[in-house]
């Protein structure tokens, strides 16, 4: 199996409803853009959206906001100004709480940024394997099951996020954590979190203050992982995992190698699947919406970050290997001369669970398919 990758230093294409020049712009659009932005912050100030049954959404009702009236860059600048970091602040953090720095910045410090049933763990896996010193020991080795565990820092799905955002408001958390892990695991090559950061977390000052942290980042620089997954196959897993909880046989999130009985229930539950089309444009609207929400903010902010493609990564061509490849050059560990699909398989601790092909496994498959031509999701059948 060899896999494919798209790059590159900053997002790839990423579109931006905040136009370079505001100008073009009327001036009542533009008062009626920044008002909305100036709104939300004064509420995330307030506390109003502190309580639980409130679920803040800026970057939502920006987007939705966005596709009619396209909003100023000011609007949006003002939006991130809350929780700048200076570059004094984020040089020394990592000196102040971490007073042993490796000279060589290793270990590297890694965020994995995606979101659930999207092959996260597997990602994460095959980074922590292919970057793990080949000069390390064999007792070193044995930290293995602690040193590639994929953590999930701040929550496993995006109520968890709201819970945990509401208590750090800063970007100490990140700081901590880092320190902590590297600390832990002197001689591995990565340690890091899994962030399943999704628009709606964007509105706490915990995350704006880490991203800001995370650009200003050096000596080490924290690396910045994003990953995506077609919409449709996120909705088609989601599915699967929620029929077989309701049928009373609930599946594993993941199968360990050679494991042939997890890999069967999930080939199985995998097969002749009804989806429900009630919602499901709408549901794609708003998986996409809120993907590009986080990409667009990355952009905005000028993180450096590799943008990856679940389905890329997995797609077993030549050009993968390049461009797993450049994703170890921009993580600056890892091999980069001479990478194998064998060691890529080698690298897999988990097996793939579901089918290539959407007619395989979507009994209403034609139905599904007809709904989305003419779409602009047509693009996600495959």
């Amino acid at each position: 199996m060899t896999m494919f990758l798209h790059w590159s230093r900053s997002i790839g294409p990423a579109t931006t409803h905040c136009p370079a020049n505001p100008s073009n712009y009327n001036m009542g659009r533009n008062i009626r853009c920044i008002a909305t932005v100036l709104s939300l912050l004064a509420a995330a100030h307030t506390g109003l959206l502190i309580g639980a049954q409130i679920r803040p959404r800026p970057s939502a009702q920006y987007c939705e906001m966005a596709k009619t009236e396209p909003c100023p860059k000011a609007a949006m600048t003002a939006f991130l100004e809350k929780g700048r970091i200076d570059n004094e602040t984020a040089a020394s953090a990592f000196a102040s709480r971490c007073p042993e720095p490796n000279p060589n910045d290793l270990p590297i410090p890694v965020i994995l940024m995606s979101r659930g049933r999207s092959g996260s763990s597997s990602i994460w896996q095959i980074m922590c394997n292919l970057t793990y010193p080949a000069t390390a020991t064999e007792l070193e080795d044995t930290e293995h099951e602690t040193r590639c565990k994929h953590s999930e820092y701040t929550g496993e799905n995006t109520d968890k996020n709201m819970e945990f955002f509401r208590t750090h408001d800063d970007e100490t958390w990140l700081i901590d954590t880092m320190c902590k892990r590297r600390r832990e695991h002197p001689s591995a090559g990565i340690v890091g979190t899994k962030w399943k950061i999704v628009d709606e977390l964007l509105v706490y000052n915990g995350v704006k203050s880490a991203l800001q942290f995370i650009r200003q980042s050096h000596h080490p620089e924290i690396k910045v992982i994003r990953n995506r997954r077609n919409a449709l196959d996120f909705v088609i897993s989601s599915n699967k995992h929620k029929l077989s909880k309701n049928q009373g046989n609930v599946i594993s999130a993941h199968c360990e190698k050679g494991d042939k009985e997890c890999l069967g229930k999930h080939l199985n539950a995998s097969k002749a699947m009804n989806l429900p089309t009630k919602n499901l444009l709408s549901n794609l609207k708003r998986i996409s919406q809120q993907e590009d929400g986080v990409d667009r903010y990355l952009q905005e902010m000028g993180i450096p970050h590799v943008s990856v493609s679940y389905e890329r990564l997995y797609s077993g061509d030549e050009t993968a290997l390049a461009e797993w490849r450049r994703v170890f050059e921009f993580i600056g560990t890892g091999p980069t001369d001479n990478l194998t699909p064998e060691q890529l398989q080698n690298a897999m601790e988990t097996e793939v669970t579901h089918l290539p092909l959407h007619n395989q496994t979507l009994s209403n498959y034609n139905e599904v398919k007809n709904m989305l031509t003419g779409t602009e999701y047509e693009c996600l059948l495959h």
